[in-house]
């Protein structure tokens, strides 16, 4: 089974949302999810202090900072769900509706 590594640090809502989209997918596609603080290891926190959250799935880095869900399921290659469509259209009416 596939490992998912969310990296992540104490108080960050990104982070906490990063979990519910890789939690959503897993219940899709068979994931082990594991939480790793980087700010417990300073070498973690060198490399990923400033971009958290970073999904990695066995070792390779999928996404960092806001983790999209239909982006994650398109590089899983698990299909999208509706939830996954609308959190797209969200992420672009964001970005070009202001």
């Amino acid at each position: 089974m596939p490992e998912a590594v969310i990296y992540t640090r104490g108080n960050c809502h990104l982070c906490e949302r990063a979990h519910e989209v890789v939690s959503a997918v897993a219940r899709d596609y068979p994931l082990s999810i594991r939480t790793v603080d980087v700010d417990a290891d300073a070498a973690l926190r060198a490399a990923y202090g400033s971009t958290v959250p970073v999904i990695a799935i066995d070792g390779r880095v999928l996404t960092a900072g806001r983790v999209s869900e239909y982006r994650l399921r398109k590089a899983l290659g698990v299909p999208p769900t509706p939830r996954a469509f609308a959190g797209l259209a969200r992420a672009i009416i964001r970005q070009f509706g202001s």
